[in-house]
């Protein structure tokens, strides 16, 4: 009995938790990618979009870090689980602070975007 109790604790938890279903895509896993860059009177805009090209991972969400002049965007994909739209398309307005002068994309910090 423990080790079915185990078993099902075990397979909940691989499905339900952020940890185990949650990734980090990387730029070569993403098809269609582009970088529009808009400029407001203020401030500079860029749109990021693209398509997870694993056709099990939807999108999950973005996640942004800033050091110095730097910016690094992290896309998270997910399997098993349902998201906001149920696909691997993404679209992402960020606007960019004076101080940024590039922005790098993943894990492999592939640089996207540079002030110019």
């Amino acid at each position: 009995m423990k080790k079915y109790l185990l078993f099902f604790i075990f397979c909940f938890s691989f499905l339900c938790c952020d940890t185990f279903n949650s990734s980090i895509i990387e730029r070569d896993s993403i098809g269609f990618f582009s970088v529009e860059e808009q400029n407001d009177q203020d401030n500079i805009l860029i749109n990021i979009s693209g398509h997870i090209m694993h056709s099990a991972i939807n999108y999950k969400k973005i996640k942004i870090r800033e050091n110095r002049d730097s910016m690094y965007i992290l896309l998270y994909g997910t399997i098993f689980r349902k998201t906001e739209n149920n696909s691997g398309t993404f679209s992402k307005n960020i606007i960019i602070k004076e101080n940024i002068d590039y922005i790098y994309f993943g894990n492999d910090k592939i640089k996207i975007w540079e002030r110019k």
